[in-house]
C-alpha cells in the first residue's frame, strides 16, 4: 500500500471514529457536562485546574474517565493519518460529512501529493462561554500536571498520576492495560464491600 492510500484509509478511520461519538448518546452527554468539559481545557492547556480540584473531581469521576479513554482511542487513530486529535469536531458535532478536517489524499484520491493536509474547524460550538471554544486541533494534554501553561497547537493525551510534578514539556504518557485492571480492581472491591454491606 503506497503512503497515500495508507493516509488515506487512516483518515477515514478518524472519520468512523467520530461518526461512533456522534451516535453514542451517552458519550454525547458526557460530552455536556460541566466537569467533563472542565477536564478537557485542563488536558488541551485552554485552562488548567488547580491540582488539589483534579485529585478530588476528576480521578474518580467515571464520566471523565470514559471521555478520556475515548479521546485515547481518536488519539491513536490521528497519528496514523498524521494529524492532530480534531477536539472541536469532537465537541461540535458537525453534519460536515468529514467534520470540518480534510486530508488531502482522502478528499481528492486522483491527486499525487505525498502530504496530509488538516484545516482547522472553523464551526464555532455555540454561544455558551462555558464552553470550549477556539482551540486548535491537536492532541490531549497530560490530565496531572499542576503548572500553568499557555495553550499549545500540539498536545497529548496522557495518564500519569493527578500528584505528578508539572513540566514545561508535553508529557508523553501512555493508558496502560495495568491502570485499565488496577482501575477495575478498585471498582469491583468496591462493589464487593457494598454487597457485604447491605447483607
Amino acid at each position: 500500500m503506497s503512503e497515500p492510500e495508507r493516509r488515506k484509509e487512516a483518515f477515514h478511520r478518524v472519520v468512523k471514529i467520530l461518526d461512533s461519538f456522534k451516535e453514542d448518546g451517552l458519550f454525547q452527554m458526557d460530552l455536556q457536562d460541566e466537569e467533563c468539559l472542565a477536564a478537557i481545557r485542563h488536558w488541551t492547556q485552554e485552562k488548567r485546574a488547580d491540582p488539589s480540584f483534579v485529585e478530588r473531581r476528576f480521578n474518580n469521576n467515571y464520566r471523565i474517565q470514559n471521555v478520556y479513554n475515548k479521546l485515547k482511542v481518536i488519539q491513536a487513530a490521528c497519528r496514523q493519518v498524521p494529524m492532530g486529535v480534531p477536539i472541536n469536531a469532537i465537541l461540535a458535532g458537525s453534519t460536515d460529512p468529514y467534520y470540518g478536517i480534510r486530508n488531502v489524499n482522502a478528499s481528492s484520491p486522483s491527486k499525487s501529493e505525498d502530504k496530509t493536509k488538516i484545516t482547522k474547524n472553523e464551526e464555532p460550538i455555540n454561544n455558551n462561554e462555558e464552553h470550549v471554544q477556539n482551540r486548535e486541533d491537536g492532541e490531549i494534554l497530560d490530565q496531572d500536571t499542576d503548572k500553568d501553561v499557555q495553550p499549545v497547537v500540539e498536545t497529548k493525551i496522557t495518564s500519569k498520576t493527578m500528584n505528578e510534578p508539572a513540566s514545561s514539556s508535553l508529557l508523553n504518557l501512555n493508558l496502560t492495560w495495568q491502570n485499565i485492571m488496577a482501575w477495575w480492581s478498585v471498582q469491583i472491591l468496591f462493589v464487593a464491600a457494598f454487597l457485604q454491606y447491605v447483607k
